[in-house]
């Protein structure tokens, strides 16, 4: 029997887990050994703790006392802490309050998805070659070739390169002209 694995659109998460995870940006993510979804974080996850309620597990990468000294940040009404060992614990949070939810971010290093304007997201798009509205398409674009062909290598063939070359020796040869030596030592 094959081993199956889950999507976070089988497992469905609950629907305070999603409308935190959108109204933040955040992604959700299944846990690798209970397939539970999760908010993951460098430092800790955030996870429903119960129906309605969501607390964040913190998991510092080397035994610190990081733990320590959070629990005593964590002192406001908006946190409880429901496990807490010598290195690492877990609290209820209160998702409905932005300033507690940013202090649970932090902690955990859950970073937002990254949005993107209109114009930076077509910037992205003509780099990578992706055409945007037609026209053009970036990288792969015959515009300013040296007589190459459309996909070809930067190399090329040894015909395009001496073509290429003899070319950007045309475009350049006025600017290489030997200096005028009469002038030099006279006033302006």
């Amino acid at each position: 029997m094959a081993h199956e694995t889950k999507s976070v659109n089988q497992v469905m998460p609950s629907a305070v887990l999603q409308q935190f995870a959108r109204k933040y940006r955040l992604q959700l993510r299944l846990h690798h050994e209970d397939g539970e979804p999760i908010i993951l974080g460098k430092r800790g996850h955030v996870y429903e703790y119960g129906e309605g309620v969501l607390a964040f597990l913190f998991l510092p990468g080397s035994a610190s006392r990081q733990w320590g000294h959070l629990v005593g940040k964590l002192t406001a009404p908006a946190f409880r802490v429901v496990q807490d060992c010598d290195a690492e614990g877990a609290a209820i949070f209160d998702h409905n309050d932005g300033e507690t939810v940013k202090m649970v971010l932090k902690i955990c290093r859950i970073h937002a998805k990254r949005l993107l304007s209109p114009e930076r997201l077509a910037a992205l798009k003509f780099r990578f070659g992706k055409p945007v509205g037609g026209g053009d398409t970036g990288p792969q674009s015959t515009v300013g070739d040296l007589g190459g062909v459309k996909g070809q290598s930067r190399r090329g063939t040894a015909k395009s390169r001496v073509s290429g070359v003899a070319t950007a020796r045309a475009l350049l040869a006025p600017s290489l002209s030997p200096p005028d030596l009469s002038k030099i030592g006279q006033p302006r």
